[in-house]
């Protein structure tokens, strides 16, 4: 489970992402206001102010900068949990006897576990 952990903090300079203060046609964007997001393309981002269907979708463009962009959005952001705390004797032991039932695809997390030495 590890592998599916993300440093928030530095996921808008990995994706090369900015907070945009007007929306793409100019008009001044107030996020506190946004009632409705709805994300198409990555790097564009629709809201409406209003939960009505009949209010045209505004837009913003939140990539920096457009005509260098390249693939760091494609790249995998991980916390690095190198420094994880171990946990009790009983409890390690139960998880590792669950193991087989956890898919291989979701066991990152449980294989990275470390065992207290005084429990």
């Amino acid at each position: 489970m590890e592998d599916k952990f993300v440093n928030l903090k530095e996921l808008p300079q990995k994706l090369n992402l900015t907070d945009k203060k007007k929306s793409t046609k100019g008009e001044k964007t107030t996020l506190r206001n946004v009632r409705w997001i709805r994300v198409d393309k990555f790097g564009k981002t629709k809201y409406r102010y209003l939960l009505d269907e009949k209010e045209e979708w505004k837009e913003v463009d939140i990539i920096k900068h457009k005509t260098t962009r390249n693939n760091k959005h494609n790249e995998t952001i991980l916390i690095n949990l190198t420094k994880s705390r171990p946990i009790a004797a009983k409890k390690f032991d139960n998880i590792q006897e669950q193991l087989p039932y956890i898919p291989e695809n979701l066991r990152g997390f449980y294989t990275t576990l470390t065992r207290a030495e005084n429990d």
